[in-house]
């Protein structure tokens, strides 16, 4: 399968994601006729970029950028190609490998292998690109679902308006007036109302086209596990849009500059191109479209605040309540390396304390004791457990990102009021391990408590997460569940303990690589 096989099995509108590009020349077949929805990302100091100037490029720090990626087709060079082990993207259906990269990034070949094996992605050929690197093409198995639609042209947005209406379902367009104004941002969002969600994304499978709708609801996440805004705020806009001259729902002014804030941070990060302190040049030269339209609003508001860089900003969405709560921005940063960098963890306060809040469910079949149980059985301290206030209820709805409680009961078939917050446990990890491993012991016991897609235990990740968290429901014990977890005593973890562990890894490492080889040979 060669790059002109590829091309033609894309739809009309679809985007292409160039990683670490190393050659002048852009391939024929995409200059000609996708030029204006190709992207070229680098990794400053790290990849050389020989393309022209005119191109349009971006930075990008890691693997998270290679993975949430929503091109449909990505090219991996240079270092980039690293993306095999860790960062495959999610989305695109091709993914195109510079075949002289992976030889001079050998583990990345083990990363391939591993893809392969677990049938996971499907080798389909060799093809030469400007006539003489040789690529390798990768087509993805199974399409994952996404909230991105192509609509019909013929319909365009007047035709979901009218569909809206009809149903009465209430909508808005967060960003109308960026969709094409740059490459900077290939998708018209459209946020709907929970309750309207099935109903539209069969109107847009029924209406296929060219137009690029990313389609979001108040609660319901995306991909990347988060709606487009938190949910109180999403809630918010929803019921106060104004229509435009083409009476289309879209947000007041104020609102309108906020959503642009909003998304260039905790959407975009660095790749919204407007300045850092984090980098003294974290973009290559280009305008930001998204700067641009900030300063707008904000001229036709007469706000006189300065905003020069994401810093500035991020300080702007605190100040109004509009920034995303700490647990909010660890689940952001996974996929906006911005953000990553502007958590500021410190060593001090990244482990020991957390905090699980339970839902109604938990009272029911003996729950509540086995997950006492089985924290005091993998070496946590309890220091309180209570039963919330109808105040802490609410305080814990109103404000932390908790997935089922923001979500409309009626709406929800497989849950109800019996997943809202209920209780809390504090606790501390004695032998102050990493919290990913607190995270995959979480995970373990909701395997065992959960019997359904809801999950009843709601939790922090780290220590700095769990204060913002007694902030908000328990302000005036603060400062002793602090003096607790610093007073707790730790465990050491045994030599013999810590080989065994090691040993169990390596064990299950083992099984899981021959049962993918086992599961090849019956395949084929």
């Amino acid at each position: 399968m060669n790059l002109i096989d590829v091309i033609e099995n894309l739809k009309n509108n679809s985007t292409i994601s160039f990683y670490g590009y190393s050659d002048m020349i852009v391939p024929d077949v995409i200059r000609k006729n996708y030029i204006d929805k190709v992207k070229f990302f680098f990794k400053e100091k790290k990849h050389k970029k020989l393309i022209r100037n005119d191109l349009e490029a971006f930075i990008y720090e890691s693997y998270r950028q290679t993975q949430w990626d929503e091109s449909d087709l990505i090219f991996l060079d240079q270092s980039s190609v690293k993306s095999l082990i860790k960062g495959y993207p999610l989305i695109a259906n091709y993914v195109i490998v510079s075949l002289n990269s992976l030889i001079l990034n050998p583990i990345s070949i083990i990363g391939l292998i591993r893809r392969l094996l677990i049938n996971q992605i499907k080798y389909k050929g060799l093809t030469l690109i400007n006539k003489k690197k040789i690529w390798i093409v990768l087509k993805r198995n199974v399409q994952i679902k996404t909230n991105i639609f192509h609509f019909s042209d013929k319909l365009g947005l007047q035709g979901i308006d009218s569909f809206t209406k009809t149903r009465k379902l209430k909508y808005v367009i967060p960003l109308l007036d960026e969709k094409k104004k740059s490459n900077q941002e290939e998708n018209i969002h459209i946020i709907i109302e929970d309750k309207g969600k099935d109903e539209m994304e069969r109107f847009l499978n029924s209406h296929k086209g060219n137009i690029r709708i990313k389609l979001w609801t108040i609660t319901k996440p995306g991909i990347n596990g988060l709606p487009f805004l938190p949910p109180r705020i999403g809630k918010s806009i929803i019921n106060s849009t104004i229509s435009n001259d083409k009476k289309l729902s879209i947000p007041r002014s104020i609102d309108a500059l906020n959503i642009m804030i909003y998304y260039s941070l905790y959407h975009k990060g660095y790749n919204s191109k407007i300045n850092s302190s984090h980098h003294k040049t974290n973009y290559l030269p280009r305008e930001s479209i998204f700067k641009t339209y900030i300063d707008k609003y904000k001229k036709e508001l007469g706000i006189n605040n300065s905003f020069s860089t994401l810093e500035d900003l991020d300080k702007y969405m605190n100040k109004i309540n509009w920034k995303p709560a700490r647990d909010t921005l660890v689940k952001i940063s996974d996929s906006n390396d911005w953000v990553k960098s502007n958590l500021k963890y410190t060593i001090k306060y990244n482990k020991f304390l957390y905090i699980y809040i339970l839902k109604e469910g938990i009272k029911y079949g003996n729950k509540q004791k086995y997950i006492n149980k089985y924290l005091k059985d993998n070496s946590m301290e309890i220091i309180d457990y209570q039963y919330m206030t109808k105040e802490q209820r609410h305080l814990t709805k109103k404000n932390l990102r908790g997935g089922i409680w923001d979500s409309e009961p009626k709406m929800i078939k497989t849950c109800s009021s019996y997943y809202d917050p209920y209780m809390y446990i504090i606790f501390v990890d004695k032998r102050n391990r990493n919290p990913q491993e607190l995270i995959r012991i979480k995970n373990k016991l909701r395997e065992k408590i959960d019997n359904s897609s809801c999950s009843l235990i709601h939790s922090t990740d780290n220590t700095i997460e769990t204060l913002e968290y007694l902030q908000i429901i328990l302000p005036k014990q603060i400062d002793e569940y602090r003096n607790m977890a610093r007073n707790a005593k730790t465990v050491k973890i045994s030599f013999q303990d810590r080989i065994l562990k090691i040993n169990s890894k390596i064990n299950n490492a083992v099984i899981e690589i021959y049962n993918n080889i086992i599961k090849v040979i019956i395949n084929h």
